[in-house]
């Protein structure tokens, strides 16, 4: 005896929408909130420009370089490893990211930009 099986499926259609309302903050701990998100962003600010001059310090301990290619700075060296105490402690790894030039495209192949383009809403906390 045959058997039949069958599916349902099933779409949900999911609508958000926004209405634009302000909210009055007084007597909560937004004060102290905000206060504390700025400094977050100053001390991570401060962090990457930490991090950027230990890796120059880095890159430059292996004899790299940097130097200027077309409107972009690049890394330029030999030495892709450094060894303390005959462990090998720092590794250089060259990598590709393909990259699409969205201004070129855009230009030259305006049917296909308008094609695959879209918008991807997000939202954002600004504290002043």
């Amino acid at each position: 005896m045959a058997s039949t099986v069958s599916h349902k499926v099933v779409e949900t259609i999911t609508t958000v929408s926004t209405t634009t309302s302000t909210v009055v903050l007084d007597g909560t701990n937004a004060e102290t909130l905000i206060a504390e998100l700025n400094r977050q962003k100053k001390a991570i600010k401060a962090l990457e420009a930490e991090k950027e001059a230990t890796t120059e310090a880095i890159y430059n301990l292996l004899g790299w370089e940097k130097i200027k290619v077309g409107d972009k700075t690049k890394w330029v060296g030999t030495a892709n490893a450094g060894t303390i105490a005959g462990a090998e402690r720092i590794t250089i790894s060259e990598r590709n990211r393909e990259e699409i030039d969205r201004l070129k495209l855009a230009t030259d192949f305006p049917t296909i930009f308008a094609e695959v383009a879209y918008n991807n809403p997000y939202t954002v906390v600004i504290a002043k």
